[in-house]
This record gives C-alpha cells, sequence and structure tokens, in this order.
C-alpha cells in the first residue's frame, strides 16, 4: 500500500467565493465539478466543498489520501484501531474507505478511477 497524494479537505460556503483564492494561491487552474448535491473544486492539493445545509454526513473528514491499494489500506487501518465509518464503497471517483483514526481524524482514503485519477493530474 502506497498513499500516493494527500488533499487537504476543505468545507466552504460558496465555492465560487473560494476556489478563485486557491487557484491564486496555488498558482494553478482549479477544476470543479458536481458530487451528488455537493459541488467540488480542487486546485493543487487543496479540495474544497460545498455542501447544502443538511446534505452533509454527521462527521468531518480532514483530509483525502489517494492510495494504489485498497485492501492493505483497510488492514493497515484495522490493525492501527481505526474506526471504519463507511467502505470499503464504490463511488463515482473510484472505492473509498472513511476512517476515524484512533486520534479522533476523519481520513478519506481514495483509489481512484480512471476519470478521477486525470482530474487528479490536471488539478496539479
Amino acid at each position: 500500500m502506497q498513499i500516493l497524494r494527500t488533499l487537504v479537505r476543505i468545507v466552504v460556503d460558496s465555492l465560487d467565493d473560494s476556489l478563485p483564492l486557491f487557484e491564486d494561491l496555488t498558482d494553478t487552474t482549479g477544476i470543479r465539478f458536481p458530487y451528488r448535491e455537493w459541488q467540488i473544486g480542487i486546485a493543487q492539493d487543496f479540495l474544497l466543498v460545498q455542501i447544502p445545509a443538511g446534505t452533509g454526513p454527521a462527521w468531518v473528514i480532514q483530509a483525502l489520501c489517494v492510495v494504489d491499494e485498497l485492501s492493505e489500506t483497510l488492514q493497515t487501518l484495522t490493525d492501527g484501531g481505526a474506526e471504519i465509518l463507511r467502505g470499503p464503497t464504490d463511488v463515482p471517483s473510484g472505492r473509498n474507505i472513511i476512517a476515524r483514526h484512533s486520534d479522533g481524524m476523519v481520513i478519506e482514503y481514495l483509489l481512484p478511477n480512471a476519470d478521477m485519477a486525470k482530474l487528479l493530474q490536471t488539478a496539479g
């Protein structure tokens, strides 16, 4: 198992207001796309998420780790005492696991599908 990339996940009130600033800060052109009723933006290693009130999960994901293999990731997480909140689950971007680490951090581990892998390459 290898973590290929880590993105900081930030919940924002307005993607229209937030994404341009992160594009300027990273000197990149971000990408944006819908995910269910959410709006997602990526600028380099910042994953911006606009979630309408009442549609998000009870927990807040602090980071997204893109991995090259999911079953080893699951084993490493459970061996390390993490609580698996969801997954492995098929999602539009690939397959994921959402885990709460023993220190309380909630992290999404994603094995991206081909389309998401291309998007991540485009986003820096």
